[in-house]
């Protein structure tokens, strides 16, 4: 599938969703604020840093790191960022309250 100017990908589970939708297509997941106002395009096969979102590749595995979009309520489950609207760890599927989520102040 060709990326086209305005598509998006979701910060949950990373799916390209079309400029169209304010709801990711695959996991549900409200489209940021960020990626609202995001105009690009492929560029050769890389997207790396399509909306502004930097770093390239897979986010899987990093955290909380400088540079997150960490909110309040936000919180981590097998070092995963997850949303505060998520009842369970994406990547892990633990729910959030298990004792193993940690609230993401531990992490800022």
């Amino acid at each position: 599938m060709n990326r086209k100017p305005g598509d998006w990908d979701c910060r949950s589970c990373q799916h390209l969703n079309f400029s169209r939708r304010d709801l990711c297509q695959r996991c549900g997941e409200p489209r940021s604020a960020a990626d609202r106002g995001s105009v690009g395009g492929a560029l050769g096969g890389d997207y790396a840093n399509f909306g502004g979102r930097g770093g390239g590749g897979s986010s899987f595995g990093t955290g909380f790191g400088a540079g997150s979009d960490v909110r309040p309520g936000d919180w981590s489950g097998c070092n995963e960022h997850n949303f505060a609207s998520r009842q369970e760890c994406f990547r892990c599927n633990a729910p959030r309250d298990s004792g193993s989520a940690t609230p993401y102040e531990n992490f800022l």
